[in-house]
Parts: C-alpha cells; sequence; structure tokens
C-alpha cells in the first residue's frame, strides 16, 4: 500500500497533533460532560475541576511524546495508512495508561488499576476519534487539492530522437531516469505503482529538460528525483545508492562526483 503523503511527516503537523488533542479534550467535556464523567472526577471532594485540567496536561505530555517519536523516525519507517491508523490506536493506549494510573492514585485505590484503564482507554478512544479522523481527513484532502495545483503547472513533455512528442508526466511522479544504450527508460508513480516508459533518446538531449524541473544527475547513466528518495546507503560492496519511498523501485548508485549536489537538495 502506498506510503502516507509527506504533509504527514512535517514538523508541525506533529505540533498541531499535541495541541488539538488536548484541547479538543477538554472542550468536549466541559460541553457534554459525557459518561457520568463529573461524578467519576469529582470524587466526592469537589475535584472535577482540578482532575480534568491534570488530565488534559497528562494527554498534552503523551501526545507530545508519541508525536516526537514519530517524527524523530519518519524517515527510518515506512508508514502507510492502516499503520498510521495503528500507530493513533497505541497514542491514545499510551495516554490513556497513564490517565488512568493517574484517576487510580488519586482515588486512594479504590477500584483495580486495569478497571481505570479499560475506563479511561473507553473515554479517550470515544472522544478522541473525532479529532483524530478529522484532521486525517483534512490532511489527505490538502495534500490531494496541492497535488492538483502542482502537477498542473508542472508537467514534463519528453520527445523522442525524431523531436515527436512521445510521453508527458509529472515531474513529482518522476523517480529516475535511466540510459538504456540509445534509449532512456523513465521510472514513474502511477496511482501508487511504479511504472516505467521507454523513448528512443538520449541522458544528454534530456540534460536541460530534467535540470529544468528538479532532476539531477547522479551517475552517468541516471537522473534522480530528490524528493522521491528516502535515504542514501551504502551497499554490501561499499557503494553509495539512492533508496526511494516507493519500495517497488530499485536502489540506483550514486557517483562520488554526484553525491554532495544529491545530499545538498534532500
Amino acid at each position: 500500500m502506498r506510503e502516507l503523503p509527506p504533509i504527514f511527516r512535517r514538523a508541525s503537523i506533529q505540533v498541531l497533533h499535541a495541541i488539538l488533542m488536548p484541547v479538543f479534550f477538554i472542550l468536549f467535556v466541559l460541553l457534554y460532560k459525557p459518561f457520568n464523567i463529573v461524578e467519576v472526577l469529582d470524587m466526592g471532594r469537589e475535584l472535577y475541576p482540578f482532575n480534568i485540567t491534570m488530565i488534559t496536561c497528562i494527554i498534552l505530555v503523551s501526545t507530545s511524546l508519541m508525536r516526537s517519536i514519530f517524527f524523530i523516525f519518519k524517515k527510518s519507517i515506512t508508514v502507510n495508512l492502516p499503520t498510521y491508523i495503528i500507530y493513533i490506536v497505541g497514542e491514545i493506549l499510551f495516554a490513556s495508561f497513564f490517565v488512568a494510573l493517574y484517576i487510580w492514585l488519586m482515588e486512594g485505590r479504590e477500584h483495580h488499576y486495569f478497571y481505570n484503564a479499560s475506563q479511561a482507554t473507553l473515554y479517550l478512544y470515544s472522544i478522541l476519534v473525532y479529532p483524530y479522523s478529522a484532521l486525517t481527513i483534512f490532511l489527505y484532502n490538502s495534500y490531494k487539492v496541492t497535488s492538483v495545483i502542482k502537477n498542473a503547472e508542472n508537467r514534463i513533455r519528453f520527445y523522442d530522437s525524431n523531436n515527436t512528442l512521445k510521453f508527458v508526466v509529472h515531474a513529482s511522479d518522476i523517480l529516475y531516469i535511466e540510459a538504456e544504450e540509445n534509449y532512456i527508460r523513465i521510472f514513474y508513480e502511477d496511482m501508487g505503482k511504479l511504472s516505467n516508459y521507454v523513448i528512443r533518446s538520449s541522458m544528454k538531449s534530456i540534460e536541460e529538460l530534467c535540470l529544468k524541473n528538479g532532476l539531477i544527475r547522479c551517475h552517468r547513466s541516471y537522473y534522480i528525483n530528490a524528493s522521491q528518495i528516502k535515504l542514501l546507503m551504502k551497499d554490501k560492496n561499499g557503494v553509495t545508492v539512492a533508496e526511494f519511498n516507493n519500495s517497488d523501485a530499485k536502489r540506483i548508485p550514486v557517483s562520488k562526483m554526484y553525491y554532495e549536489q544529491l545530499t545538498q537538495m534532500l
């Protein structure tokens, strides 16, 4: 399955998650007072305002921690939508355990901890499912709108050696272009799937076109799209290779003379 759009990995989005979840929680419970929450958190000692504030802080801290972890490891793991949903479930569960621990201690261990944990998990999932779902849908729609605008302005037209138009593709969809004797093979994404198209042409003839559209030389036989690169690494032979976000794409060698220029674009 296709990896999450890059917008999900931005630092600003992680900050937005960390702020939105506790803010939504406190506004929701103060407005609707669901699940006899006032009685549970009042504890017969008029502690409702204090406990709500503390639980909101717990959600803020736990969400911030989980979002920091997500951001730190954003390039070392492949995350698609199902994996991301599982991570969100774990994120809420993580917060639930600490909320349950707080309530368990504040009520003087009146109930078993795991009873409090099950209740806290149920309550938090029931409340936070709304902001998580809304934000995920919003980010997907924002990415689609941005992509449509960007792609409409960013098409590359490839001509063959007879100057006949053969192929049109959005520059952002290209992963790399490979030389094959008197031909070039263009590897690109089509609805998330890796596809390729062969044209009778030379690497020299497309040099200006590639540079104008953000594709750079990384090897005498390859032009590459830096925005599609997941990481640079050395293979078992000690050769530097580029690995793409699309796991179906092969690793591309990076020559020493092009390495510094490529790293500056990552």
